[in-house]
């Protein structure tokens, strides 16, 4: 298959995604995916926002999305009661409609488990770039224009604060936790269509269409998303826990840029089962410091589990050696060190189906 069919399927399951997470907060009774898992503990904990945190894309089988999610990766290892009430291409003003509409209903039941969580995490603001022509975008930076990136902002400024206000007036208890988005961009990457590479490449030198140079831009663009994070919680920082997706997702890419992509899906848009991991691990050590979690100790106990668990029901009887990883695992002293030793196991090999 060649390289622009390759990039007009991925780029027809993006579309196709956004659309149908926007019927879903538009026209759907349900309005969110509701994926329900009962805990051992006393803490609810939920996930608003985007297909980051919905966990659709990604996980093989499907059927493991609980097990991979880091949504379920974070509930079941600290015996969380959790649900899932994200939805696929929801950009910051799909999120901000859903939540007021639900507020203004009064009962129901997604909005009354916003009201009696005790951890919401939020990923959202990365639709707002994407789905406004992303390519577009990418070709005005590279030329310092920054008109149309500026406008977009300033709108989602607005918007991401309606947010974090309509859920602190739900839930001014809850612990909130708001992800920063991540840069996908690596070698392979399918993010940028082929025609924008010819249009770097022609009007502005080869430079722009080498791996450092698209990483730089994507860089630019993002931080200017972040940048609503950032200066949100500089200015309000009780309002929410920062979990910085954007930074520690670049620190693992500039020490290993193969192990950075491994992080990212092959749709170069959404985290790898591996990205999911890290995420879960990065929020895991937020939740630990603030004090939400039952131990580390329990933590890791049955995250250990949890992949031992997919080692024999997924991987046995291919080439991944069960057993030295089994090992590798449970010697493991903190939940990313378990990440480390499951995935680099697994790293290559399609599980059983």
């Amino acid at each position: 298959m060649s390289k622009l069919k390759v990039f007009l399927s991925i780029l027809l399951i993006v579309v196709l995604l956004a659309l149908m997470g926007g019927g879903l907060y538009l026209f759907s009774n349900k309005q969110f995916a509701d994926e329900e898992k009962d805990g051992t503990g006393d803490k609810t904990y939920i996930v608003l926002g985007d297909s980051i945190a919905e966990a659709l894309m990604g996980p093989r089988p499907l059927t493991e999305m609980v097990n991979y999610g880091y949504y379920g990766v974070l509930g079941q290892r600290n015996g969380y009661i959790y649900y899932n009430q994200a939805v696929s291409g929801a950009t910051s003003e799909d999120c901000l409609k859903f939540l007021q509409k639900d507020a203004d209903r009064g009962v129901n039941l997604e909005y009354s488990r916003l009201r009696e969580a005790d951890i919401i995490q939020l990923s959202i603001l990365g639709n707002d770039f994407l789905l406004s022509d992303l390519n577009d975008l990418f070709f005005s930076l590279a030329n310092d224009d920054y008109e149309r990136i500026d406008s977009i902002v300033e709108s989602s400024t607005i918007t991401f604060s309606q947010i974090i206000d309509t859920i602190k007036e739900a839930n001014p208890n809850a612990l909130l936790l708001v992800q920063t988005v991540y840069n996908p961009y690596h070698e392979g990457c399918k993010i940028v269509g082929p025609e924008l590479i010819e249009r770097l490449r022609d009007e502005l030198g080869e430079e722009y269409i080498e791996v450092p140079k698209l990483r730089e831009l994507a860089n630019k663009l993002i931080t200017k998303l972040n940048g609503i994070i950032y200066k949100y919680h500089e200015e309000n920082p009780d309002d929410f826990v920062l979990v910085d997706v954007y930074t520690h997702f670049n620190e693992i890419y500039e020490k290993d840029n193969d192990l950075g992509a491994r992080l990212i899906l092959i749709d170069s848009v959404h985290p790898s089962s591996h990205g999911h991991a890290v995420i879960a691990d990065l929020t895991q050590e937020l939740l630990e410091k603030e004090n939400y979690v039952k131990s580390p100790e329990f933590a890791v106990e049955k995250y250990k589990k949890i992949r031992v668990d997919q080692l024999d029901r997924l991987y046995r009887g291919t080439t991944v050696n069960i057993a030295k990883a089994k090992s590798e695992i449970l010697r493991a002293k903190t939940c990313s060190e378990v990440t480390s030793a499951y995935f680099d196991a697994i790293y290559g090999v399609d599980p059983i189906i």
